[in-house]
């Protein structure tokens, strides 16, 4: 048993002015009645299709909070839209493959919050965790995502430090970036369903402190 620990920071970066002809974003899936509607970004103009109504659940639980476990433990946090550079960290310590599938086994992956805001792929990390959370369950084991305050900030409409990125796409959709993922879109409803505090073993994961 071991645990690992990675953080990252972009609390620095400067953001560069979007170019919209370079601009892509998505997929961002909402439930309209029993049908799904995929709307994406690419190039700067709007895809939209209806997607089957089995093609993703639109029903989450609330999760468990406490887990025993004599697997591996891994432990990322503050992403920040950092799609790159966690896809790396996630690639160096074998607990994904080169196709960015799972390949951790049994071993338990926690995502300690604070995906959202700052960086440019946000939607990029969120689907990726979505992805890996359904393959770690088929091979026995688990990615914990626990939301943070950005998390928090985002669905309560606060969007001071979303990447000039999201300011442009959410508008070419047509909604706020917060309606993005709101309670009627996959996504959304997924992020509901997450805690704030799990405890694995003896130690307790927390975004900020209890």
């Amino acid at each position: 048993f071991f645990l690992l620990f990675f953080t990252i920071s972009l609390h620095g970066q400067n953001q560069k002015e979007p170019n919209i002809l370079n601009l892509d974003d998505g997929p961002y899936i909402f439930i309209k009645g029993k049908k799904l509607i995929e709307k994406s970004l690419s190039k700067g103009v709007i895809q939209s299709k209806t997607l089957e109504n089995n093609s993703y659940d639109t029903i989450f639980y609330p999760e468990k909070s406490t887990f025993t476990t004599k697997r591996k433990i891994a432990a990322l946090s503050d992403i920040h839209g950092q799609y790159d550079l966690a896809i790396k960290l996630l690639r160096n310590n074998k607990i994904i493959d080169s196709k960015l599938n799972w390949n951790f086994g049994k071993g338990h992956l926690v995502i300690v919050g604070d995906v959202f805001d700052r960086g440019d792929k946000v939607n990029e990390m969120l689907w990726l965790i979505y992805k890996l959370e359904a393959q770690a369950k088929n091979k026995g084991g688990q990615v914990h995502f626990i939301l943070g305050n950005h998390e928090y900030m985002v669905l309560q409409k606060d969007l001071r430090y979303i990447h000039e990125k999201y300011k442009l796409s959410s508008k070419l959709i047509g909604l706020e970036y917060d309606e993005l993922y709101s309670n009627q879109t996959i996504l959304g409803r997924w992020l509901r369903s997450k805690s704030t505090i799990i405890k694995i073993n003896n130690n307790v994961f927390v975004h900020g402190g209890v």
